[in-house]
């Protein structure tokens, strides 16, 4: 009877059956587990190697960038200073000496009109210097030709303690200057300079001259009396430093010479 019962109450439940895994199915494995992670692994860091190559590349970028604006900008500045000066002194591989704007007009120049571009290869800087007000000497010193195209006789006269330095440039490398041809009032100054070393070296040149030299003030033979009410001193037609007599026999026949006439 209990197993009628059984049987009966049996029949009225439904059966629960327990969900096995199906054969060969189960978890994953030491192996897989090994390679899944060397996968993940391999895949971050190539991630992490290409972040790091657009980064590096992006750091070059802007490293190159400012170079090549710093080597620009150093040669406008020497080419704009010299062709605004009024004559070139004295040039040397790694210095130069301008009379740079004659500020009381008096055709001379004065120690206050000076400027001073100049290379240091242990610092690897340009700069550009004027008298240092406050250094004790007078601006309105008068230097003579004989000094302002000799450097070891100007920079006795204007040592540079006596002078205030801006710096146009930094990370120069190399830097050379050369005066061609010397001693005239047509005198050519070429620049050369390099940024960096190597591969990465990048060079650049630049010549200029005076817009309006006045060098013919330096050669008696070669000024003018002035012609109206400003007093300032006129150009003849032909002139050099070293005397007007010099070119006296390389002029073209069809021109006149000054002072006969018509010729």
């Amino acid at each position: 009877m209990s197993r009628s019962m059984d049987n009966a109450l049996s029949g009225n439940r439904p059966v629960r059956r327990i969900a096995t895994a199906p054969a060969g199915r189960g978890a994953f494995t030491l192996m897989e587990t090994i390679i899944a992670a060397s996968i993940t692994a391999l895949v971050a860091t190539a991630g992490t190697s290409l972040i790091f190559a657009a980064a590096s590349g992006t750091t070059q970028t802007r490293g190159l960038r400012s170079t090549k604006s710093m080597g620009h900008y150093a040669l406008s500045r020497i080419g704009r200073t010299i062709r605004e000066s009024r004559a070139i002194g004295t040039v040397t591989s790694t210095s130069m000496t301008l009379w740079a704007n004659d500020i009381n007009q008096d055709d001379v120049v004065n120690a206050g009109e000076l400027k001073f571009i100049n290379y240091d290869a242990s610092a690897k800087k340009l700069s550009c210097s004027t008298l240092d007000p406050d250094s004790g000497i007078n601006p309105a010193l008068v230097i003579p030709q004989s000094t302002f195209v000799d450097s070891n006789q100007l920079s006795a006269l204007v040592p540079d303690s006596a002078k205030i330095a801006v710096v146009w440039a930094e990370g120069i490398e190399s830097l050379q200057m050369t005066g061609y041809p010397s001693l005239t009032d047509t005198r050519i100054v070429g620049t050369r300079l390099t940024i960096g070393t190597g591969a990465e070296e990048i060079a650049y040149q630049t010549t200029a001259s005076p817009r309006a030299s006045a060098d013919y003030l330096f050669v008696p033979e070669a000024v003018l009396p002035p012609a109206g009410p400003s007093g300032r001193q006129l150009r003849r037609t032909y002139s050099r430093w070293d005397g007007f007599d010099d070119i006296l026999g390389v002029l073209p026949l069809s021109l006149p010479l000054l002072g006969d006439g018509d010729g």
